[in-house]
């Protein structure tokens, strides 16, 4: 754990809740507590979470049961447990409450992610509280990737890749979506992947035209389009691309829409930039498909963010006026999906730097090499 990193994060998290006048940020699980904490909890029943105030140590308050697991992977010196209700709230109470002279407490959560039974737990605290949402806040701060971030993210697309390489070696006629599904994600969890970013895609024939099917016993035939999407997770971090591979000769519009969506994918890289907005990626993609007359069939948007979670702000649409910075990662992945017939997608991540982006992702992308 880089420790070092996750102070930075302190200090810029007391930075911001200095400037918003907040007494506590109580931050629940999920990718905004890992960020800060280092602790990724995806299930839980019995309440958890990162209590952080502007001139103290961060504080995790979780179960008893949980508290030996919490502080393997925390950097937090103060984990405190719980055993029962009364526990908890007299915990929190000398937490929030001790010491201070406001006669209310401002306290930063996450109101669009926290659940309602952890609301409630917070709300019934004796002493006059006052909620502020900093969905958005920690949203702003998770956008710019740090080197460690970085690090886990190309780590995690270098798994995500091998997997690719194995659906290039095991496609062909005959083989079920589920069949090769199983063997991208035997693969990806060989070479060290922690899980699934998401379920993995293996969409053929009309099927490659639906957004994000999964992946069904329907077996491969020849002259089909297969659009294989799949991502992998190391030490948390997300990975995600798609490749759209042909077995056996395509027909001539599919084709043709292949490189339609390749030539998409190069103006919206060609137009990130620090000082660019989001908006304007997606507008390079849609202008290529629309110049061509697919642009009813590109019906989703041009990407979005990775990191801890799939689909991390910023999302790449047409009306998102957002500023694009160094150290952003997001997804490019235009797309054609013609119903009846068949899809294209190619998906890539991209990190944007001083002088435009860099690809993170390399696999190959000429429909000539996917055959």
């Amino acid at each position: 754990m880089q420790h070092h990193f996750f102070l930075r994060r302190l200090r810029r998290t007391q930075n911001a809740m200095s400037d918003r006048d907040l007494d506590w940020m109580i931050i629940t699980p999920g990718a905004d507590l890992c960020y800060l904490s280092g602790l990724y909890v995806k299930d839980y029943r019995n309440f958890c979470a990162g209590i952080f105030s502007e001139n103290s140590e961060p504080v995790l308050v979780a179960a008893n049961a949980a508290v030996n697991q919490a502080a393997e992977n925390i950097w937090f010196t103060d984990v405190q447990g719980f055993s029962d209700q009364q526990e908890l709230n007299r915990i929190l109470k000398s937490i929030l409450f001790s010491g201070s002279n406001r006669k209310s407490q401002h306290i930063g959560v996450l109101e669009r992610k926290m659940y309602l039974w952890e609301y409630n737990i917070l709300n019934s605290l004796n002493g006059e509280i006052k909620f502020h949402d900093v969905t958005p806040l920690l949203s702003q701060m998770r956008m710019i990737k740090d080197i460690y971030e970085l690090k886990c993210i190309r780590n995690s697309i270098v798994i995500a890749e091998k997997g690719m390489q194995t659906a290039f070696e095991y496609l062909g006629e005959g083989k079920s979506e589920l069949a090769i599904a199983k063997e991208i994600e035997f693969t990806m969890k060989m070479k060290g992947s922690e899980g699934l970013a998401f379920d993995t895609i293996v969409a053929s024939g009309k099927r490659s035209a639906v957004f994000n099917p999964k992946a069904t016993a329907k077996k491969i035939k020849k002259h089909e389009a297969v659009i294989i999407d799949l991502g992998a997770i190391r030490k948390d971090y997300v990975s995600d691309i798609t490749r759209t591979f042909a077995v056996g000769e395509l027909e001539p519009e599919l084709k043709k829409i292949y490189e339609i969506v390749l030539e998409a994918q190069h103006a919206a890289l060609d137009r990130i930039r620090p000082g660019a907005t989001i908006g304007e990626v997606d507008a390079a993609a849609r202008e290529i498909i629309n110049r061509h007359g697919y642009g009813p069939y590109f019906t989703y948007f041009t990407g979005h963010g990775i990191g801890l979670e799939m689909g991390e702000d910023p999302i790449i649409r047409s009306n998102n006026q957002l500023k694009i910075q160094d150290g952003m990662v997001f997804t490019v992945e235009p797309g054609i999906y013609l119903l009846n017939k068949g899809g294209v997608r190619i998906e890539d991540d991209v990190l944007t730097t001083k002088n435009g982006c860099r690809l993170l992702s390399r696999f190959p992308r000429n429909l000539s090499e996917s055959i």
